[in-house]
């Protein structure tokens, strides 16, 4: 899938942990995002994840399953440890699946 470099507030929780926390999108594409976190989440664990689209003045709520993590080798302002998180979507609702392919062609057609 093509990848859209794309700053993006996100909220997300961990299954079964039902405070919410904030990230940034790096990317996104149709298949997945890459997120830049303060905490070091392990594969295979399942986010709901809310991202919030101000160009549509939208909010899109999906499921995803971190496949992969890495050290961003960065600080956030507080000195505290960044991660990237590669994210696979797992499960969209209606009609955030067409809002998010609506954005995503939005985006390709800026270029």
């Amino acid at each position: 899938h093509k990848r859209f470099n794309k700053d993006l507030e996100v909220e997300y929780s961990v299954k079964k942990r039902p405070h919410l926390k904030n990230g940034r999108t790096v990317d996104l594409s149709k298949g997945g995002m890459k997120l830049l976190l303060d905490e070091k989440l392990p594969k295979g664990v399942i986010l709901g994840l809310k991202v919030y689209i101000p160009e549509k003045k939208r909010t899109i709520e999906v499921e995803t399953e971190v496949v992969w993590t890495n050290d961003a080798d960065k600080r956030d302002t507080s000195g505290k440890r960044l991660f990237f998180s590669g994210l696979k979507f797992i499960a969209i609702k209606e009609p955030a699946g067409t809002h998010l392919s609506e954005y995503l062609t939005h985006l390709e057609s800026k270029g």
